[in-house]
């Protein structure tokens, strides 16, 4: 993760053409999407043993890379969990038609 996003730094700000920025641009959208997987995970407490490093990188993938509270993905997908795929009481299918959570 931390080699993709020197990637996007190195070619967004060292690189002047299209064609640089616009593989930026998809490393970017590549390394969200880890760190949406690596904030699932630590989620779910499945990523390292130490639970003092897992808070961190739930912290780190959750809050600060993703835009996404950890605690207001705990609650809501452990909802989700208890609920799964209720049009009713699953809060991941609450928003749609306009996007899944």
């Amino acid at each position: 993760v931390a080699l993709m996003f020197a990637a996007v730094v190195y070619g967004v700000l060292c690189c002047d053409g299209v064609w640089a920025h616009l593989g930026a641009a998809a490393v970017l959208g590549m390394l969200w999407i880890q760190s949406a997987y690596i904030g699932h995970d630590s989620g779910h407490y499945q990523v390292m043993f130490s639970p003092g490093f897992i808070r961190f990188v739930q912290l780190l993938a959750g809050n600060c890379l993703t835009g996404i509270s950890i605690a207001w993905w705990k609650w809501t997908h452990n909802a989700h969990h208890l609920a799964c795929n209720s049009l009713d009481y699953d809060p991941a299918l609450q928003h749609i038609p306009l996007f899944a959570v």
